[in-house]
């Protein structure tokens, strides 16, 4: 549970780092009245479910393990 909750209080830093991807999140959070970690641990659970019960799963994953590496 500890290491959860310290994932938590990174991705709450970095979600409040100014960039582009935040400044989609601020806008979200000011929207909806949602803080932005719930709002991003609803999209990461939502993809995770998706790429569980997913009809294009398999592209995904296959596009992500060769653009990761490719990039890193």
């Amino acid at each position: 549970m500890a290491s959860y909750m310290g994932f938590l209080e990174k991705l709450d830093k970095k979600l409040h780092e100014k960039n582009k991807v935040t400044e989609y999140f601020e806008k979200a959070e000011q929207a909806t009245g949602i803080r932005r970690l719930y709002l991003a641990v609803g999209l990461l659970s939502l993809w995770a479910l998706y790429m569980v019960l997913g009809h294009g799963a398999e592209l995904i994953c296959n596009s992500i393990g060769f653009g990761y590496p490719a990039y890193a």
